[in-house]
């Protein structure tokens, strides 16, 4: 039984699990999405500005969309804590017998999504709880840094994937097969730099690419 793999798989699946539970305080609710975007919280995350930030909530309901959106990065935090701990198992367990060092990069990497996904959640925090006492100047620093952590974020999952692509290609037809679905993901992520309709896109295969990637280390756990 490989082991790596095993824990890999474990700690993915919990956080599959815990995903499900984050974005639930949005459903139902009624928000005003700037074009290219149907989700909230994307929206809100790739707003750019305070101006676009506040048209993404409107006028109604606010003080309910106010409760869900704060209640959803609550819950994000433990997610957070989750998916670095499967990025890092993940690429522990692919890349442990490629090189002494060779899993490091990969690790450093979750972390800085991790980092940049908590910033980005202090960011969404702030312009949240600010909506109703009007925005200042100090608004508009923390709607940039929002902007930047955000990004930061979504690309850090297509660097730490395009790291382990060589490796996925070199490990038989499932490994292959993975490869070819986390080069499409890479190519997504240069397509939404340069269009902002390829974002949303791009970001909802970074949620299909995840389960694959679970379901890979599941198939690996009777592998040596």
């Amino acid at each position: 039984m490989n082991k790596p793999f095993l824990i890999a798989a474990v700690v993915g699946l919990i956080a599959m699990l815990i995903s499900t539970f984050v974005s639930a305080p949005l459903n139902g609710i009624d928000f005003h999405c700037q074009p290219g975007f149907s989700k909230p919280i994307l929206a809100l995350e790739f707003a750019g500005s305070v101006q676009t930030f506040q048209a993404v909530f409107g006028a109604d309901d606010l003080e309910k969309k106010r409760t869900a959106v704060l209640v959803s990065l609550e819950r994000d935090f433990v997610f957070i804590l989750a998916y670095v701990a499967f990025l890092a198992a993940f690429a522990y367990a692919l890349l442990k017998g490629r090189g002494k060092w060779l899993f490091l990069l990969p690790v450093l990497l979750a972390v800085g999504i991790g980092i940049a996904d908590l910033l980005e959640n202090d960011a969404l925090r702030n312009l949240t709880l600010h909506l109703e006492s009007g925005y200042g100047a100090s608004d508009t620093v923390i709607a940039r840094r929002l902007y930047f952590a955000t990004w930061t974020k979504w690309l850090g999952f297509a660097v730490y994937f395009s790291v382990l692509l060589p490796c996925l290609f070199r490990d038989g037809r499932t490994g292959r097969v993975l490869g070819i679905a986390t080069g499409m993901v890479c190519f997504m992520a240069v397509m939404a730099l340069l269009r902002i309709s390829w974002i949303e896109p791009y970001v909802l295969s970074i949620f299909i690419l995840f389960p694959l990637s679970v379901g890979y280390c599941f198939l690996k756990i009777r592998s040596r």
